[in-house]
């Protein structure tokens, strides 16, 4: 058997042993070679994977098992903790002072009526082939149309400016709840923590996401709330969306059960009710800002657990840290709890108030989310000025192939003929001449 050969040799003794020493390597180098690749391959669509789900939760997405992925989180009475900071300042004018003039001229050359004249204008100081010596004749129409539309702007961003300020300067109250220092002997040195609970009246600019504010009946909802609860034990009221979609008949909210049963109790007046609502700890988890009126998903953390430390320590200075009797718990939202801004409120059953915390504002809200997305924005052109805009390109389209066929027809007359300066002096040729820079 040792005389066979190969068997029991080195690699380097024979012919046959160097042969299966390649057809060795041929044979495991690829092997190894596709694993490596392989496995770079499922790292890549591993890593595509992850920023994919990344991104999903990113803009509040689910994860096909019915759970909402959420990014903004609200703290009840607590709006500093929240993780977003919008204002509830609106403003939907287009200028200011310094930004009028430089603003206001770039949306003018977005007219392309506008734009062709100015281009004339331009064509006109160039005295070979102007017709008024050199002067920009067409700026005087222009400058009139430009002053005359920035004159009509002026006037309708006042007004919206009027209608902004309006709206931030209207008024609701507020339930407030805050922190302070204790120095009993005043002596700079910090003995204790204590907390204040007020209703106050503030504008509507002053919100943001967390606050809890009572709306009567016929007020409108200043930002999009969440209803909470309100002073009916149904829990049910009654409000008009006819700013929103037109709608005259009033649409029902319902309170969550839950909620409402933990701050009903014990709550035979108003004051009471809302002394538990400003003894509420909670957090609320919801999707993204979005444009939809009839849709929304979130959840309520009733007495969480994990609140950061500065709530704890507000709650634990003074006043009840949470409603008594009540453990933590996970209530589910939907569109029966959410309180659009642009509606109002009509009816709370037997009852005059309803709570609501703040979940969107400003420019977040869902009434003008969805003012921006349907393009009645600041600066939507109108669909018939579109119009015009495309037949001046139609115009200007036409003029440029008049002008190409003109120069080159002028060319074509000016290289046959004989006498270059007969074709100069020639009548016929020269109104072929000002075609083109006609």
């Amino acid at each position: 058997m040792n005389d066979l050969p190969g068997v029991g040799a080195s690699p380097c003794e024979g012919d046959t042993d160097d042969i299966k020493s390649v057809v060795v390597r041929i044979n495991e180098e690829p092997t190894k070679d596709t694993s490596r690749y392989t496995l770079l391959w499922k790292r890549l669509l591993d890593n595509i994977k992850a920023m994919k789900n990344t991104a999903m939760s990113y803009i509040g997405h689910t994860n096909g098992k019915n759970t909402v992925i959420s990014t903004v989180k609200a703290v009840v009475h607590h709006p500093e903790l929240s993780n977003v900071k919008w204002s509830n300042r609106v403003r939907t004018s287009k200028y200011t002072i310094l930004s009028f003039i430089p603003k206001n001229l770039w949306y003018q050359l977005h007219l392309f009526a506008n734009v062709y004249f100015l281009c004339a204008a331009a064509l006109q100081m160039i005295p070979a082939i102007s017709d008024s010596g050199g002067r920009p004749l067409l700026l005087i129409p222009l400058l009139f149309v430009i002053t005359v539309a920035a004159v009509r702007d002026i006037m309708e961003d006042i007004k919206r400016h009027n209608n902004d300020h309006y709206e931030n300067k209207r008024t609701v109250h507020r339930l407030r709840r805050w922190c302070f220092d204790v120095d009993h002997n005043n002596t700079g040195i910090i003995h204790d923590r204590g907390s204040s609970m007020s209703i106050e009246t503030v504008h509507w600019d002053e919100l943001r996401v967390g606050d809890v504010v009572r709306i009567g009946i016929g007020e409108q909802f200043p930002a999009d709330l969440v209803l909470l609860t309100c002073d009916d034990p149904s829990g049910m009221i009654f409000v008009e969306t006819m700013n929103l979609d037109g709608e005259t008949n009033l649409k029902p909210k319902i309170c969550s059960p839950t909620l409402q049963t933990a701050l009903q109790q014990n709550a035979a007046a108003a004051s009471t009710l809302e002394e538990n609502i400003l003894n509420l700890r909670a957090e609320l988890h919801y999707e993204n800002p979005n444009s939809q009126l009839y849709k929304f998903q979130g959840q309520l953390l009733y007495n969480p657990a994990e609140l950061d430390d500065e709530s704890q320590q507000c709650s634990e200075g003074g006043g009840s840290s949470s409603l008594p009797g009540v453990v933590s718990s996970s209530i589910p939202l939907s569109i029966d709890q959410l309180l659009l801004r642009g509606s109002s409120l009509q009816s709370c059953m037997s009852g005059k108030y309803a709570y609501g915390v703040v979940v969107y504002c400003g420019m977040n809200t869902r009434i003008y989310r969805n003012s921006a997305e349907s393009g009645t924005g600041r600066n939507k052109i109108s669909k018939l000025m579109q119009t015009y805009n495309q037949h001046v390109i139609v115009l200007f389209t036409l003029q440029a192939m008049i002008c190409i066929i003109a120069a080159f027809a002028h060319g074509w007359i000016y290289a046959t003929t004989t006498d270059n300066s007969k074709a100069d002096d020639d009548d016929d040729t020269n109104t072929t001449y000002y075609w083109y820079y006609d």
